[in-house]
């Protein structure tokens, strides 16, 4: 990185948001983490001052709490997580009239939709903004004030560029996608990196001759993330190329199923990831419940199976206090714990009442390898797949001759719903059966 991208990302913080010499920060990051170039360089170039939080207070959110209470901190930069772990302490404090916290700027992860309007309420209004980019970029390229919060948002807007920063969404053979259509997302202008470290390779594959910017030897940096843009020229993050999964054939946007989780009530924050490989992967997601709310993985999940299609239902939606961050603040998806997928939280066994059902469960069992299955227990909770799914509708045909749709059993995935269905065709056959048999042979055989 040379010092120009660098100077041009301080000079655009510096006046767009009128740093000076009353400013401070609170310095949490570590210094190998990018944020920390602006909050040395440039709070130094405005003629403010760093609070360097010791190693011990960083991991303590009470005390970085009263540090912002009792000093004159004007200005937080973190990534979402690292401000989060306050959250649960703001309620259990009057709110200020007045407070020294102008400036919250977050980055480097989704940021909740529920926190910019808790801090705003906690620390007597300070602006909130979402910053977006990749160190290639020299730290942020986007920003976003985040003012009211819209109930229709899935995330916090990406928003647009800084200055000499240059956005695309592009497809595979770079070109523009259309208006509210999803891409990659490219970044391009005077903000860029020259590259990698000896490591030339890398450097051309992320990289990439820029066909738009009319500049000899223009390049765009291939960030890896998705986006779309509004028809207002706002960016939408849709989340890491990474991030967008096969689970047994079905494409799964990892960030589409943490924004439906975190729009549920009393959800502050989610994210979802897949444990296992092939036909072992399974979905898991985690949630952080509000202050002062509760949180029923069951009806987390039940409340998602509403939203999502069926593949797209997680396994497990696990609970947890707080997500786990690295040293930098970021999400630490390597710490969540892993769920435990064989045991299945099962509605209390009603024996099958019917002999449809009766012989769906033994079919039930035999694929999945389970026993006593009751009429509200739901296929994908005990194990199945669409895989599995498969071996179901063909033992059907096999055992009872009648042929049932594969997405039957997507939309109805409790024993007795399913069996229903089953039961419904039988029916529809033996009444056609019967119908067949009353004609003659004319018409039976246009039939």
């Amino acid at each position: 990185m040379t010092h120009a991208p660098v100077a041009n990302l301080i000079a655009w913080v510096n006046e767009t948001y009128r740093m000076g010499p009353s400013d401070q920060v609170l310095f949490i990051a570590s210094l190998s983490f990018d944020l920390s170039v602006y909050d040395v360089f440039g709070l130094l170039a405005a003629g403010g001052s760093i609070r360097v939080v010791a190693a011990d207070d960083v991991r303590d959110p009470r005390r970085l709490l009263a540090i912002l209470d009792s000093e004159p901190i004007t200005f937080w930069d973190s990534a979402p997580a690292a401000l989060q772990q306050l959250q649960p302490f703001l309620p259990g404090r009057p709110a200020p009239a007045e407070h020294s916290l102008r400036l919250v700027f977050l980055s480097g992860d989704w940021v909740p939709l529920s926190l910019p309007d808790a801090l705003r309420t906690a620390f007597a209004e300070p602006e909130v903004i979402a910053l977006g980019g990749a160190t290639e970029a020299a730290v942020w390229s986007n920003f976003f004030p985040v003012a009211k919060v819209d109930p229709d948002w899935t995330s916090i807007p990406y928003g647009r560029p800084i200055d000499n920063a240059r956005y695309y969404v592009l497809d595979d053979a770079l070109r523009p996608a259309p208006v509210g259509a999803p891409g990659d997302l490219y970044i391009g202008g005077h903000c860029l990196a020259t590259g990698y470290h000896a490591a030339p390779r890398l450097t051309a594959a992320k990289f990439v001759p820029d066909p738009y910017g009319g500049e000899r030897g223009g390049r765009l940096y291939r960030t890896g993330d998705r986006a779309r843009f509004w028809p207002d020229g706002t960016m939408e993050f849709l989340g890491r190329q990474d991030h967008q999964v096969k689970i047994r054939g079905f494409r799964i946007e990892l960030g589409e199923v943490e924004a439906a989780l975190g729009a549920l009530p009393d959800v502050a924050s989610a994210v979802a990831v897949v444990h296992g490989e092939a036909t072992d992967a399974r979905l898991a997601a985690y949630a952080v419940a509000a202050p002062d709310t509760r949180l029923d993985p069951a009806g987390l999940r039940d409340a998602l199976a509403g939203q999502l299609p069926a593949y797209m239902v997680p396994a497990r939606v696990v609970v947890l206090e707080a997500l786990p961050a690295t040293a930098n603040g970021k999400l630490d998806r390597a710490a969540l714990p892993v769920p435990d997928f064989d045991t299945a939280e099962r509605p209390p066994y009603v024996a099958p009442r019917t002999p449809v059902e009766e012989a769906v469960a033994a079919m039930w069992a035999e694929v999945m390898d389970v026993g006593d299955i009751g009429v509200d227990d739901n296929f994908f909770d005990l194990g199945g797949h669409s895989l599995l799914i498969a071996q179901v509708v063909a033992r059907l045909h096999a055992d009872l001759e009648v042929e049932v749709p594969l997405l039957a059993l997507l939309d109805n995935q409790t024993l007795g719903g399913f069996a229903a269905v089953v039961e419904k065709a039988l029916v529809e056959q033996i009444e056609q059966i019967e119908q067949i048999e009353g004609m003659d042979d004319d018409a039976a055989l246009q039939v």
